[in-house]
């Protein structure tokens, strides 16, 4: 018997699809694309000369105006059309903190070199059994080789970049090894895309992370800490937590949509306790749309037979870099930052605001089939908060234990011929023009290769002066 029942309120939607679980589509999850043939390369060693030029020339644009300078970054397209790629060969990029992180690409039948092609990091599953010697070494098939959405992905034209977890390296974005330190995982993906952008013409307004799994956690922790590279994120049966990690905000999650799959005979991943976090995201009104399919198990038949919902949010859901209002919760550096806003230091030891409060849930237990006291996000560490919004050259900011931040000025945002106006917790604290630089923009693009959100200055405020 087959029965849908949908219901939509809050900014979630929410459906419930029930049938007897069908038979394993074991061919979409056996299948592989090992080929033990392929070569592992230096990513700087393919053909992106033209782009690297490109770059090199930038430091000296100052006799040009910074609107040319703008498009000059937008426009450029000179990307060769790097035809080795197409052979699913496995790559390498150098890292600061695990040295050479080995990733494949996955080029599709449609991607043309002359245009912005939107770009999709797959985070694959079972990261603690994974090792940067199934890439190096050859000696077996891994999950990187066998995830059922690498060509569901490609053929949709998508570009699909899938790097190599190493559990023993701590390079996992299911847990973290780092005690109170900050999980470094993120930071080198984020590094990655970067990377990619150098040799491939990626639209910088479609970005998004993909996983099942392990896969699908470290896409949710990419939108608690990294929304400002993607566009949105796509995550199939996760625990929606990065373990034994202190600092996951899920206030941060109101910057970016989120699409949600879960599936009820899940006994890894409780569908309890993913239906109480989508509650809590839901009652602070983030952009998610949740669905749970009846009769499935972890690993099923509804990963395949709900794609064509997520094809569905990649092809309209599109950045936009320059939001009207933002909000962004932190207490580490790495993750400091939001679109056009950045916290630059805050004091923990000040009181919050009373609109600062931690989002948390109960526990499941799966095996005890009952909700604990103790918070699923347990022993969250305190934060410094900020929410901001512009109009008509004003900027309205709020802080909690903030105390220096910066706000980056794109042309779209605000009339530079006109002042720029700040008001900071009721406050007026800044009203003067702003002048562009074309060394400031320059400065910005070589942090990320975007080439989209670009700044042309930034205005730094000292909360408490």
């Amino acid at each position: 018997m087959n029965s849908i029942f949908k219901s939509s309120h809050n900014g979630h939607t929410c459906h419930r699809f029930s049938r007897k679980c069908g038979t394993l589509l074991l061919l979409l999850f056996s299948a592989t694309l090992f080929n033990c043939e392929a070569q592992v390369r230096n990513l700087e060693d393919v053909s992106g000369g033209q782009f690297r030029s490109f770059v090199a020339q930038l430091g000296d644009k100052k006799h040009i105006s910074s609107e040319e300078l703008l498009k000059k970054i937008a426009s450029f397209s000179q990307y060769a059309n790097p035809s080795e790629l197409r052979r699913d060969s496995i790559f390498y990029v150098t890292d600061p903190t695990y040295q050479k992180i080995p990733f494949k690409i996955f080029i599709p039948a449609s991607y043309d070199a002359s245009r912005p092609n939107a770009l999709v990091l797959l985070l694959h599953g079972a990261v603690q059994l994974a090792s940067f010697n199934d890439a190096f070494n050859r000696t077996k098939d891994s999950e990187v080789e066998g995830d059922p959405f690498i060509e569901a992905l490609r053929s949709q034209g998508y570009i699909v970049v899938m790097p190599y977890g190493d559990n023993g390296k701590n390079f996992n974005w299911s847990s973290a090894e780092y005690g109170r330190h900050a999980n470094p995982t993120f930071n080198s993906l984020a590094n990655l895309i970067k990377q990619i952008k150098s040799v491939l013409n990626v639209d910088d307004n479609r970005v998004f992370s993909f996983g099942h799994s392990d896969g699908s956690d470290g896409t949710f922790m990419l939108d608690v800490y990294k929304s400002s590279v993607f566009a949105g994120f796509v995550a199939y049966n996760s625990m929606l937590t990065n373990l034994f990690t202190y600092n996951i905000y899920l206030k941060n999650t109101l910057n970016r949509p989120l699409y949600l799959v879960h599936s009820d005979l899940d006994d890894i991943r409780p569908i309890q306790q993913t239906e109480l976090i989508v509650r809590a995201l839901d009652s602070i009104k983030a952009p998610v749309t949740y669905k749970e399919y009846s009769g499935y198990k972890h690993m099923d038949a509804h990963l395949m037979k709900d794609f064509k919902n997520s094809v569905l949010f990649l092809g309209t859901t599109v950045r936009n870099p320059f939001p009207k209002s933002i909000y962004w919760e932190t207490n580490d550096s790495t993750s400091a930052s939001i679109d056009w806003m950045h916290i630059v230091s805050w004091d923990l030891q000040e009181a919050a605001a009373a609109w600062h409060r931690t989002v948390n849930v109960k526990t499941y237990n799966k095996v005890q089939k009952t909700y604990m006291a103790y918070p699923y996000y347990i022993g969250l560490d305190k934060s410094a908060a900020i929410k901001a919004s512009y109009k008509d050259n004003s900027f309205a900011v709020e802080t909690s234990r903030v105390t220096k931040f910066e706000i980056l000025i794109n042309p779209m945002m605000v009339d530079l011929n006109r002042e720029v106006s700040i008001t900071v917790n009721g406050k007026l604290v800044y009203r003067k023009k702003v002048v562009a630089s074309n060394d400031f923009t320059v400065s910005q693009f070589l942090k990320n290769y975007d080439k989209k959100a670009l700044w042309v200055a930034s205005i730094v405020v000292d909360v408490d002066q």
